[in-house]
């Protein structure tokens, strides 16, 4: 409230010192009633936050009461917590993969799929949307799901691993699953061969990389990049289509 002057009308006849005390005391008391009214108001508000604030305490204590019980009686949820972040990403993975494998069925398109702790649940969701068949790359899964990968129309890509004596499982892929079913990449710059062990990768090292899986094939290297470069070309019938125009 801003602090005006006095202003004392304007009358024919002199104000006489007794009404002019008289409207200063009205003055006084009227200021004097306003500072203690805002006093009262400023100590109720103090008092309504203090309530407010003890109640707050009073229910962060009956909540975390609660916490401590629920996590006494189900240890299972305290230890889960930290994970939730991992399971948020992992379900916007999965949505960004069935959209695009959707948008891969509308127009016709093969899907090249990276899979690392994946394959099953990237199968189901294959047989759910049917897109028209792609490559499975850098492939590290079991011989199942191989197969059932093949069985929806991808290809299985080998790469630098294959050449690991110690990558058995890979190895044994690669030397038995159908000659129609494989084609080569080297992932360059990672993945690299056993010859280069810890170093950069590149595509000039395909060439041996193919040898090494003709080898565990029983074939020559020239049957095979034969039979390798057929089964990407048809893969990729678009790429296809532009080596013939070419």
């Amino acid at each position: 409230m801003d602090k005006e002057p006095l202003q004392i009308a304007y009358t024919r006849k002199p104000v006489s010192t007794r009404t002019k005390a008289a409207v200063l005391l009205l003055i006084a008391v009227g200021w004097l009633t306003y500072a203690v009214a805002s006093s009262s108001a400023r100590s109720s508000d103090k008092a309504a936050s203090s309530s407010t604030t003890m109640a707050t305490a009073a229910t962060a204590q009956q909540s975390t009461a609660a916490t401590t019980q629920s996590a006494t009686t189900d240890s299972t949820a305290a230890t889960s917590s930290p994970a939730a972040p991992v399971r948020a990403a992992g379900e916007r993975q999965e949505h960004f993969l069935v959209e695009q494998l959707k948008m891969a069925r509308d127009f016709g398109l093969p899907v090249l799929l990276h899979l690392r702790r994946s394959h099953d649940i990237v199968l189901k969701y294959l047989r759910r949307i049917r897109p028209p068949g792609g490559i499975a790359h850098a492939f590290n899964g079991s011989f199942q799901q191989a197969q059932a990968f093949i069985e929806l129309g991808f290809k299985i890509s080998f790469c630098g691993t294959v050449t690991h004596e110690r990558a058995l499982q890979i190895r044994r892929l690669a030397a038995e699953l159908p000659l129609d079913a494989i084609v080569l990449e080297t992932d360059a710059p990672d993945l690299p061969p056993s010859w280069l062990r810890n170093l950069r990768n590149s595509p000039e090292e395909l060439p041996r990389i193919g040898a090494a899986l003709a080898q565990l094939r029983g074939m020559t290297p020239e049957e095979l990049a034969q039979a390798t470069s057929s089964n990407a070309l048809a893969a990729l019938p678009r790429l296809a289509d532009r080596m013939r125009a070419s």
